[in-house]
C-alpha cells in the first residue's frame, strides 16, 4: 500500500498554536510547519520552499489544500496540485480530490 506523507503548514502564532494542539489529534502527522516557528506565512513563496527542504518533495510532489484561495494561488505557482477548500466540508472535498488523483 502507498504510505503518503502527510503535513500540516499552518500561519498561527505561540499563544493560538498552545490552545490549539490540545484540542485536535496530530499523531501520524509526519511534519507540521507553524508560521511563527518557520518565520513567514502563507502565501509568501519562502513557506512553501521550506516545506520544499524540509520534505524534500518538490512542488509537483505535493497536493496542497487551503480555505484561502491566495495561499491556494501561491502553492500552484510553485507547481503543485492545489485546491481550495471550505472549512465545513474540507474532509469530504479532501478525501474526493485524493480519490481523483488515485490516491485511496
Amino acid at each position: 500500500m502507498l504510505r503518503l506523507g502527510e503535513s500540516v503548514l499552518s500561519n498561527t502564532n505561540d499563544a493560538h498554536w498552545s490552545h490549539i494542539r490540545t484540542l485536535d489529534s496530530f499523531d501520524g502527522v509526519d511534519h507540521l510547519f507553524l508560521s511563527f516557528q518557520v518565520g513567514c506565512q502563507k502565501p509568501d513563496p519562502a513557506i512553501y520552499r521550506h516545506v520544499e527542504q524540509a520534505t524534500a518533495f518538490s512542488g509537483d510532489q505535493i497536493i496542497f489544500f487551503d480555505d484561502d484561495n491566495a495561499n491556494v494561488d501561491a502553492a500552484l505557482a510553485r507547481g503543485r496540485e492545489a485546491h481550495c477548500v471550505a472549512p465545513q466540508s474540507s474532509i469530504e472535498e479532501i478525501r474526493g480530490y485524493l480519490h481523483a488523483a488515485g490516491l485511496t
